[in-house]
């Protein structure tokens, strides 16, 4: 939110997405781990990671004018996402 008060409109929404993202993601971990809830079908897990990487697909487009360091921070972030997605959704190895 910091980042709004600084005219970042950008970072504030890279870091406020991400940042939930990370909350989410550890807080499944979590109660999975403990035994609170049984382990989702990675197929909704995959299909969330699909659309994260979707989200970060057009967070990317918006770092072409930008330095190349984020640029191409985005465009492995939203590669490693629609990997991670095609592996939870069974398009990896068997």
């Amino acid at each position: 939110m910091l980042e709004y008060k600084n005219g970042n409109t950008f970072g504030m929404v890279a870091f406020t997405s991400y940042g939930a993202f990370w909350w989410w993601y550890a807080f499944l971990l979590w109660t999975v781990g403990a035994g609170w809830i049984k382990p989702p079908d990675p197929r909704g897990v995959g299909v969330a990671l699909l659309m994260w990487g979707v989200f970060t697909l057009y967070m990317w487009i918006a770092t072409f004018r930008t330095n190349f360091t984020l640029w191409t921070i985005f465009l492995l972030l939203w590669i490693t996402f629609f990997l991670l997605a095609g592996a939870d959704l069974g398009m990896g190895v068997a």
